[in-house]
């Protein structure tokens, strides 16, 4: 690292010369992930100001500030990597495609100086920000990590280093890309509402359970998202099984005297949706089973007084029912 900083010095004198380097490769289709990772044989050199334009990968990568080539073991695995000379607060780091989409999933970083505040915006065609993602990177080398959705399909990227000396001559290397991915514009379903405790159908239990099971992974489900149809009860609990997969508890009310048929539904003002997507729960119909409880609180009616049948009946009359016949028989 000594050396590089040696030789970055002498660059100093050069950089006028190269206000702003660009690096331009044509484009073609990403058919697999592609990583970038600056090691070429022109790097021979560290502080090296890279010349305009350079070719890598089918990338564009544009400093606000003269880029330089580090020494060979200042990168990911002390391989070549890229710092930006200058160290001014809010300079950038563009990286295009040749104008085509791409998914940005992430890059390497590594600064000796000082913990930095790195922003990641991603951008549509239209210039529109659609992803953004701050990263505090600390002293020392850490592989950043995009995770907001949004960089599965951008235009271009600017990373800028907002703190006092912007990138603060940190390194950027291997950078990973992959096609772009259709964003998940597709609402979650309610695959089946079934019972789970108690497990037959006709109970008289006071407190009923229902799983109720989607598609695909939702978030923002509780007992406010649910109501019991059938008795005053209401949802009283939901418990995830999976992100996927929620029991849901349905007590109190009448319940507890009630008989008749109770059911779960979704409430009106219902909030759930798909993750991490956050496409909203729209149907709420289950495509598959929806089952309901039977409930019993009613007691069975005491039987009327037994009458022996007249061959039975040995008394004075045949309908007074005395009688002295064993095994007699009633009606």
């Amino acid at each position: 690292m000594t050396g590089f900083f040696t030789k970055l010095a002498r660059a100093v004198c050069a950089s006028a010369l190269l206000a702003a380097a660009s690096f331009t490769a044509q484009a073609q289709d990403l058919g697999s992930p592609t990583t970038v990772t600056f090691d070429a044989a022109a790097f021979a050199n560290g502080g090296q100001l890279i010349a305009n334009p350079y070719a890598d990968s089918s990338f564009t990568f544009t400093f606000s500030g003269s880029p330089v080539i580090g020494d060979g073991n200042d990168g990911d695995g002390g391989t070549d990597a890229i710092a930006s000379l200058g160290a001014t607060q809010n300079e950038t780091l563009r990286i295009d495609y040749s104008g085509d989409e791409f998914d940005f999933n992430a890059f390497y970083f590594v600064n000796t100086v000082a913990a930095v505040t790195l922003q990641v915006r991603g951008y549509d065609v239209s210039n529109a920000q659609v992803a953004s993602q701050t990263f505090n990177a600390s002293i020392g080398s850490q592989t950043l990590t995009m995770t907001d959705a949004g960089f599965n399909d951008v235009n271009y990227v600017i990373i800028t280093g907002t703190s006092a000396n912007g990138f603060d001559n940190g390194f950027f290397d291997t950078l990973a890309f992959d096609a772009p991915s259709a964003a998940d514009a597709t609402a979650p379903r309610v695959s089946s509402i079934v019972r789970q405790t108690p497990a037959t159908a006709t109970t008289s239990a006071d407190s009923l359970v229902f799983r109720v099971t989607f598609d695909e992974p939702v978030q923002n489900v509780d007992t406010s998202d649910f109501t019991a149809s059938g008795t005053s009860g209401a949802a009283t609990g939901v418990s995830a099984q999976s992100t996927s997969i929620y029991d849901v508890t349905v007590s109190g009310g009448d319940l507890a005297s009630f008989t008749g048929t109770v059911s779960l539904g979704f409430a009106g003002g219902q909030n759930i949706s798909d993750t991490p997507a956050g496409n909203a729960l729209t149907n709420t119909t289950p495509t598959g089973a929806n089952e309901s409880y039977t409930l019993d609180n009613t007691a069975p009616s005491a039987p009327s007084t037994p009458d022996l049948t007249a061959g039975s009946d040995t008394g004075s009359s045949s309908t007074d029912d005395i009688t002295n016949d064993t095994t007699p028989t009633f009606t």
